[in-house]
């Protein structure tokens, strides 16, 4: 059954230690306690640009501040709770009425600002800030209050006796997506299991691994690909469950099992409290009974005609974006913002070919770095001009020689600053303009995306378009 999702209250938080606590005071079976993440950031700036070192953060709080303002507008909880955010983040969130928001900035404020919920509990539950998720699913089942020291209660092993109907794997690290993961675990009722993280600087490694092993057989890639799994999994009887849910950074889990049961992925750190929120309430609000089918005929024998019969005869309202509807524009437009139910695209996608660029800048202290990236392009015709909308997609590998989001980056305890000197140069075309070098790669570039749709420039041809967005993640 799908879980209802807890009105009594929601909570902003980036603190995995506060929103535990908070998680514990919503411990009714059934029932998801929404929990939305947002971005570090500085204070909101209302004239920040390109040339600002507000700029990127500017764009990430508002986006962050809308989504969930969507989602508080469908929800409409009766609470909303600010845990742990800093006065720079609750600049983004000028939306929440008043009357409506309990600020909560340490544990011992939780129990005086949480009376009003009149959660009942069965004792308390002592735990560890190490063992604070695990010990969280313990304490909603148990109905226990859930208290951070330096002791420890005895609470049960993530694969004890009792029997479930799912299992959720959750690459735990000490970080708020943990908590969201346990907090979705508790809400369909089943069991949770911690596995070691992977170091999110490996997932481009994974991705290559997988593409040798399927291209070229290479068993030595599989093995790699096998190790990392079963070092995780490998003592978990997935025979016991009728299905199965990962929070991964980006491990191919079902490769392995062979889908000896239904896999579902939940990708940590891409917005995973949304994407749970928004697939729990869809489930309990009326369908719009529409569809968007997608096809730039690119195929002789194609199944596109069929499904728009079938969707019409079922009942639905079918905008058909077929031949030479299906543009650049369109694709955006109608995937972005037309209410569908249903999405159906029949063309060429996946990964693609580009470039890997190396360059060169100075940040304002004049001090020099070398960042490398790959570099995918897109383009598309402007629509009533003769110009070409031309996108860039670049997804970073290096900094200074380090891998970027490693441990060894994070490690040289690098200024943010210079890393917004980098993105100011990227913006305004100036990095590395006369020491660029830029090399072709042929095959597919892991972790860039495309659809290949219909554009007549020029005519009749089929153009393939590059998502348009720069891959940063600082």
């Amino acid at each position: 059954m799908v879980p209802e999702i807890e009105t009594r209250a929601i909570c902003i938080s980036n603190n995995p230690e506060l929103s535990a606590v908070i998680s514990a005071y919503f411990n009714k079976p059934k029932s998801y306690f929404a929990i939305f993440k947002f971005p570090e950031v500085k204070p909101f700036r209302e004239d920040a640009d390109s040339k600002t070192d507000e700029y990127v953060s500017n764009i990430m709080g508002n986006q962050a501040a809308t989504l969930i303002n969507n989602a508080i507008a469908r929800l409409k909880p009766a609470k909303i709770i600010l845990a742990g955010l800093t006065d720079a983040q609750k600049t983004f969130c000028r939306f929440i009425p008043a009357d409506r928001k309990i600020d909560i900035h340490n544990r011992e404020e939780i129990d005086s600002k949480l009376t009003l919920l009149g959660t009942e509990f069965d004792g308390a539950l002592m735990c560890r800030k190490r063992d604070v998720a695990r010990a969280l699913l313990e304490a909603k089942r148990r109905k226990k209050r859930l208290v951070i020291g330096d002791s420890t209660s005895d609470f049960s092993s993530e694969l004890d006796s009792e029997p479930l109907d799912g299992v959720v794997v959750i690459e735990y690290e000490k970080d708020i997506s943990s908590v969201i993961a346990i907090n979705y675990a508790f809400s369909i009722d089943a069991r949770a299991v911690l596995v070691e993280s992977i170091d999110k600087s490996k997932i481009y490694d994974v991705q290559k691994n997988i593409r040798a092993w399927k291209e070229r057989g290479a068993a030595t890639n599989w093995a790699e690909l096998e190790r990392l799994i079963t070092e995780r999994i490998g003592d978990i009887d997935f025979t016991r469950f009728k299905f199965a849910t990962f929070f991964t950074e980006g491990l191919p889990y079902s490769l392995y099992l062979k889908n000896v049961l239904p896999i579902s992925y939940v990708r940590r750190s891409l917005k995973e409290d949304l994407f749970i929120f928004n697939s729990i309430i869809y489930e309990h609000l009326d369908s719009f009974e529409a569809a968007v089918v997608f096809s730039p005929e690119e195929f002789e024998e194609e199944e596109t005609e069929e499904v728009i019969k079938a969707l019409e005869s079922g009942g639905f309202l079918v905008k058909s974006l077929v031949n030479a509807d299906a543009t650049v524009r369109n694709f955006g437009y109608y995937a972005e913002h037309y209410p569908y139910d249903l999405l159906h695209i029949c063309s060429h996608g996946g990964e693609t070919d580009g470039y890997h660029v190396t360059e060169h800048f100075k940040d304002r202290d004049s001090n020099e770095h070398t960042v490398e990236y790959d570099e995918v392009v897109g383009f598309a015709p402007s629509p009533g001009s003769k110009m070409v909308h031309v996108v860039r997609k670049a997804i970073f590998r290096r900094f200074d020689g380090y891998a970027w989001m490693s441990p060894e980056l994070k490690a040289q305890n690098i200024p943010q600053y210079v890393f917004e000197d980098m993105r100011k140069a990227l913006f305004d075309g100036s990095l590395g303009r006369n020491t660029v070098i830029r090399s072709r790669v042929e095959e597919p570039i892991a972790s860039s995306c495309h659809i290949k749709c219909y554009d007549k420039h020029p005519p009749g041809n089929v153009l393939d378009i590059g998502v348009s967005q720069f891959a940063t993640d600082f």
